[in-house]
């Protein structure tokens, strides 16, 4: 599948203002025929939201972020579709009320945003929410994680959104894990939230689950640690880019960034349970790259991702995994640009992203 850039970054799509050193955000949102995304820091230099239509070769600037409008600053990837379909939901880690972080919402046509949360310090929701959020099946409430904040080790919440109120769900205390990683994931039945987080046990990260619903009420909000990674482990170490839940719904596929037989990253998967098993190792000198990041998505029964690093240039590749026969392909080798992100399908596609253009696989 040959790699065709969409748009690059320049100062006539992204980056107004004569902005072009601005970056995009790994990560893009696909719903119809359009794919929607973030900068960091393009428009007045705070970050903006795109829209662009490969039918048309068209890009839309839906929103400017502002230091002065209070609706946040520097928003983060991976925004998600409301169930109605009128609008997205996503976050910024600055800015607001507060100068903490918040959670928006923005009609899917554009315009103004309608700020959900203005993060702050004094309440113990967290503050500087990262990673996308989670939508449920009624499409009335949204989960989501702090990096820091709570007990100021960061934090899992919920967002109702008809009535604008916040709940935490766990502050993380700093000893047993601390800064949540990658934005969180329901079960199948939505009675818990399940993360990764950065430190840990052993200092390299772990797979966690919150109850938030069912059970005796003592349970819910209680952290509990499916499994923790340790340095150098041949499982990996320092989960990276959030979880992907398996088609038969019994765990969920992640990627590390170091650890494993070659201490370059793995593949792994993680029970409802919390067993694990790593499926492939990253290795230097070969050409599927090491160092994954971002996360992962599985189409006809491959997953696929992205590596930072390695390839024919040492600036990265898309893999595939086979579910099926437990083994590896090399797809593409970035030669300009290293990947920011994981994959997207849109409309059976895999797009993704660098820091200076968007891409798709045909």
């Amino acid at each position: 599948m040959p790699l065709v850039t969409l748009f690059y970054n320049n100062n006539n799509l992204i980056s107004q203002n004569n902005l072009s050193s601005c970056t995009i955000n790994g990560g893009v949102t696909s719903y119809k025929n359009n794919i929607y995304g973030v900068t960091k820091n393009g428009g007045q230099g705070f970050g903006n939201i795109y829209k662009y239509s490969p039918d048309d070769n068209i890009i839309t600037i839906l929103y400017e972020f502002s230091e002065y409008d209070n609706n946040g600053i520097h928003p983060n990837e991976n925004m998600i579709v409301s169930k109605d379909e009128t609008v997205l939901y996503g976050t910024c880690s600055e800015g607001g009320y507060n100068g903490q972080g918040t959670v928006f919402s923005i009609p899917i046509i554009g315009g103004k945003p309608t700020v959900l949360h203005t993060f702050n310090q004094y309440d113990n929701k967290g503050i500087c929410p990262d990673g996308g959020l989670t939508l449920d099946k009624s499409g009335q409430n949204l989960y989501g994680a702090c990096y820091l904040g709570g007990n100021g080790f960061g934090t899992i919440y919920s967002i109702s959104i008809p009535t604008k109120s916040i709940t935490l769900l766990h502050a993380f205390d700093g000893i047993n894990a601390s800064s949540p990683d990658g934005g969180v994931r329901l079960s199948e039945d939505e009675s818990l939230v399940y993360g990764a987080y950065l430190f840990g046990a052993y200092g390299y990260g772990a797979i966690f689950s919150v109850p938030i619903t069912g059970g005796d009420q003592k349970d819910q909000g209680k952290l509990n640690i499916l499994y923790a990674f340790e340095k150098n482990g041949l499982n990996g170490a320092n989960p990276n880019g959030g979880l992907l839940l398996s088609d038969d719904k019994t765990g969920f596929y992640g990627t590390c960034l170091s650890g494993g037989l070659y201490n370059e990253g793995t593949i792994f998967f993680i029970s409802l349970t919390g067993s694990v098993t790593s499926l492939y190792s990253f290795k230097q000198n070969n050409l599927n790259g090491i160092v994954p990041n971002g996360w992962l998505v599985q189409h006809e029964n491959k997953l696929y991702g992205t590596c930072s690093s390695g390839g024919f240039y040492n600036k990265g590749t898309i893999f595939s995994f086979s579910l099926e026969s437990q083994t590896i392909d090399h797809v593409h080798s970035f030669d300009i640009a290293n990947p920011n992100g994981g994959l997207t399908l849109h409309n059976n596609i895999l797009c993704g992203t660098t820091s200076n253009c968007v891409y798709q696989l045909i």
